[in-house]
């Protein structure tokens, strides 16, 4: 790793009464070392009986992510409750003190953690940074793959993006699972209103919102599928020859999702290694297919992306005015407040002969062991506890969560949530895209000169390549 010099002390460290936020309460030290707690019949063996005397494990965490880990005792919100409850587990399975100390961006934080490691601080057991601030590995954390503790293949575990964290030599050096979340609640999916499925699938089709989750299920939703209900709605209500917020659609692709389709395709931005050096190897008909098949789903008449983070495309759809809407998971959030009736589906096949759906997260937290740490299994205990109990305590909440008001009693909206957590995944030049530049580049489907574009750029991006993998940060 390229060694840098730094410009920030340990501010963040140094103030570290003030800003800490701990999951404790007052006066649960002792209990929490003393208590006997009864372990589920499904806990992990290789997790079973490790304690450490009421330890403190400390972790520093990116403050978009705090939520995800912390949460008052008197909160009202049910996942709030289950994510305190959560803690409270972990913290009495194992005899620690769980803490938490957020640190504000990218810069920040990376300067914290290499200065830490740099002077062998013991202050932080774990790191947890957004993807998306580009952390640094070797030389700051710990390689994961060499830790007897972690079992990666458990269901608490984002497998798909765990594998995009490896590095060809087989190091891993960030992890993530259910305990971070944002890997299952931002992923992309497909909003489908039922109101105007009814309309329009009534009138042309005959088929039930039912026969659309059963279609999932067996294997069959397809683009082509799709784009047969798109083609049946859409028009221009205010007669002004332009399609805005005013209109209707069969389909909008809300801002981040128009990246996420083709990886739901199968397209993964691969590459291979002759003699050391890297190239990337993606460029293929193959991908051009199915590139350019992207593009005419985006350029039907009757659908837009819409290039911002923008509301209408929410207010349009709560409004009965949009078929399908392609955006985050998390946007069910905005969703409930409108009156629209929808059922979530995941993104589509390319075609049946693809075997698995696939499906495309816009991000996740991250977690990792400091490169200096003396007490890594402790660490890593904690960590795979964490990402058990929300597992089977804090995703079942968020799903329920999901599903109420506009489609609580929807047994196949269920069915569907569960494979989507199921097929979560990412790919690794989306993880190192700042640096890569090549996934916002490729992904898109709306350059006509694709293969002109990346052609010009081709030798940088092998540059650029080949500087991720030999310094790993």
């Amino acid at each position: 790793m390229k060694k840098r010099v730094l410009t920030l002390i340990l501010s963040c460290v140094m103030l570290f009464a003030l800003f800490v936020v701990t999951a404790c309460q007052d006066g649960e030290s002792e209990e929490t070392k003393n208590t006997e707690v009864k372990v589920d019949d499904g806990y992990p063996d290789y997790l079973r009986d490790k304690t450490y005397d009421g330890a403190t494990v400390r972790l520093l965490v990116a403050t978009e992510a705090l939520s995800t880990y912390f949460q008052e005792e008197d909160s009202e919100d049910n996942v709030e409750v289950a994510v305190y409850n959560r803690n409270l587990k972990v913290m009495e399975r194992h005899k620690v003190e769980l803490e938490y100390v957020p640190s504000d961006g990218p810069t920040v934080m990376n300067n914290t953690m290499l200065a830490l490691v740099q002077g062998g601080d013991q202050t932080y057991d774990i790191f947890s940074p957004s993807y998306w601030w580009q952390t640094g590995n070797a030389g700051i954390a710990t390689n994961l793959a060499n830790i007897e503790v972690f079992d990666f293949s458990q269901p608490w575990w984002f497998q798909g993006w765990n594998d995009a964290l490896t590095y060809a030599d087989g190091s891993m050096y960030y992890c993530t699972g259910a305990a971070t979340r944002l890997a299952f609640t931002g992923t992309a999916v497909i909003f489908m209103n039922k109101t105007v499925f009814n309309d329009v699938s009534n009138g042309y089709l005959g088929a039930s919102v039912e026969d659309i989750h059963h279609l999932v299920l067996e294997g069959g939703w397809t683009k082509d599928v799709m784009l047969e209900y798109v083609k049946l709605f859409g028009s221009d209500l205010d007669y002004n020859n332009v399609l805005d917020e005013n209109d209707a659609y069969g389909h909008i692709t809300a801002m981040g999702a128009e990246t996420k389709q083709l990886a739901g395709w199968g397209v993964t931005l691969s590459y291979e290694e002759y003699s050391g050096n890297y190239e990337w190897n993606f460029f293929t008909n193959g991908f051009l297919e199915k590139y350019e098949a992207y593009g005419k789903l985006l350029k039907n008449n009757n659908s837009t992306l819409v290039n911002d983070w923008l509301e209408w495309p929410y207010e349009a759809f709560s409004n009965n005015r949009v078929l399908f809407l392609s955006g985050p998971l998390n946007a069910y959030g905005t969703l409930r407040k409108g009156e629209a009736e929808y059922t979530i589906l995941p993104l589509t096949k390319y075609d049946e002969k693809q075997s698995e759906y696939i499906s495309m997260s816009y991000g996740a937290i991250l977690t990792g062991i400091p490169g200096c740490l003396i007490e890594v299994d402790r660490a890593a205990v904690i960590l795979e506890a964490m990402n058990y109990e929300d597992y089977q305590s804090v995703i079942p909440e968020i799903k329920e969560t999901t599903l109420k008001n506009k489609v609580a009693n929807d047994e196949g909206t269920k069915k569907m949530l569960d494979l989507i957590y199921t097929t979560t995944t990412t790919d690794f030049a989306y993880i190192h895209n700042e640096r890569l530049k090549l996934w916002s580049a490729v992904m898109t489907g709306t350059n006509p000169n694709i293969t002109s574009a990346y052609f010009k750029n081709e030798e940088m991006y092998n540059q650029l390549l080949n500087d991720v993998m030999n310094d790993e940060s």
